[in-house]
């Protein structure tokens, strides 16, 4: 086979279905017949919990959480009402929700915060503006029907012109419009909420954007009155500083949670599949050893974007998830570590396990620096897998023999001997 070439798979059918890589628009999938694996249930869960009024799912990066938020658009919105489709043909969901009146007959905004500008705080507002412009966009048609001063509203949004107050509070005001001319409540749809606050984290922007994101997720998740629910996904848990604060009604499922687990990545039921239906049986312990290793709930999960990955590149196994995000949470944490902790971690990327607490929301003020912090971050962002000891603790250990590659190098490079903050380290820091 051609090298980069993409393997296909059989699924339902005899069709041979192509594997994707680096795909996260579910439309996209269906639409060009790619192999799939089936994660539509979440909709039935999601919908069937009534008592929720905002969905938080964090997980590491490049775990399914875009293409998931992109399903759930595709089987809510409204606006692919008229729009013949068979996205969700022979799917669970299918199965479950067989005559469901939910489907393509809810207005849906969906808001994606990836790569905001945080390198000042007017260059992330700038940013920030056109991200909700891009989310009001498809909702032009409804100008002709808003008041004067609605009208005045809604252009300022959709044209990226508003101020630091409209902004604050643009999703709360565009969500009412939208309820006004549907005649039903709105659904939102968040991706990578802690983006911005994760990146501009140790930079001077932070602490105002940090302040501005907590108006921004109360006006549009807590006092809006055209709000169903929200589904939000991000990488880390942020509710130290009230991010979230007041809301009621919010289900968090974080790594450690036991709801959603085989939702978001891929089991090994899912992998063995996979490979049969790729002709490649074979295959399954090098992607096991390479790929699996991370623990959501009580579920063992494999790496989705290095197994595709994986399979897009004439199945070579190599270092495909490492480098797809930044660390600089984690960075920053490293170059304030002890010596005792960093010898830990050398230990950790050796092939070794080690028992500590953890607590799964991060603080961004008053950070205590403690090795369990640091964990904790390192369990949420994918370089750590946490197994429940039973005594309120958990087993730490590097997931797999990828992330071992990287992981002690990453820490070397970061604190090491050799890193401008190792002679700090080597006087008793």
């Amino acid at each position: 086979m051609p090298k980069g070439k993409a393997i296909s798979a059989r699924a339902d059918t005899d069709d041979v279905k192509p594997v994707p890589g680096g795909i996260d628009n579910f439309m996209d999938f269906r639409e060009r017949d790619l192999y799939y694996v089936d994660k539509s249930a979440l909709i039935d869960r999601v919908l069937s919990d009534e008592r929720r009024s905002v969905f938080l799912f964090t997980r590491p990066r490049r775990f399914g959480k875009s293409l998931n938020l992109s399903m759930l658009d595709a089987y809510l919105n409204v606006a692919y009402k008229d729009r013949p489709n068979n996205w969700f043909d022979g799917l669970e969901i299918e199965r479950l929700r067989p005559d469901d009146h939910d489907r393509n007959s809810v207005p849906v905004i969906k808001i994606n915060l990836k790569e905001l500008n945080v390198r000042s705080y007017d260059r992330f507002l700038r940013s920030m503006g056109r991200k909700i412009a891009w989310a009001a966009h498809p909702f032009k048609f409804i100008r002709p029907s808003l008041d004067d001063d609605d009208r005045d509203v809604f252009n300022t949004i959709v044209r990226s012109r508003c101020d630091e107050s409209l902004l604050k509070e643009s999703v709360k005001l565009l969500s009412g419009m939208v309820e006004a001319y549907h005649g039903k409540k709105v659904v939102i749809l968040i991706d990578e909420y802690d983006d911005a606050t994760n990146s501009s984290f140790c930079t001077q922007s932070h602490d105002e954007i940090l302040g501005f994101m907590k108006r921004f997720y109360g006006n549009a998740l807590k006092s809006n009155d055209s709000l169903r629910f929200a589904v939000v996904t991000g990488i880390m848990q942020v509710t130290k500083e009230g991010i979230f604060s007041g809301l009621n009604n919010v289900y968090v499922d974080n790594v450690l949670s036991t709801g959603f687990e085989e939702m978001f990545g891929f089991t090994s039921d899912e992998i063995r599949r996979l490979c049969e239906d790729a002709e490649h049986p074979e295959k399954f312990d090098e992607i096991r050893e390479w790929y699996d290793g991370y623990r959501f709930g009580n579920t063992d999960i494999y790496n989705p974007w290095s197994v595709l990955s994986y399979f897009n590149k004439n199945m070579v196994p190599d270092e495909y998830w490492a480098g797809t995000s930044g660390n600089g949470i984690i960075d920053d944490l490293l170059t304030r570590t002890s010596v005792e902790t960093f010898m830990v971690l050398t230990g950790l990327g050796e092939g070794r396990t080690i028992t500590s607490a953890l607590d799964n929301r991060v603080a961004y003020a008053g950070r205590s620096n403690t090795p369990e912090e640091l964990y904790s971050i390192m369990v949420a962002s994918g370089y750590l897998k946490a197994v429940p000891t039973g005594d309120g603790k958990y087993a730490l250990s590097v997931p797999n023999l990828e992330m071992r590659r990287v992981f002690l190098k990453h820490i070397l490079d970061v604190a090491g001997p050799g890193s401008r903050v190792w002679p700090t380290m080597s006087r008793g820091h």
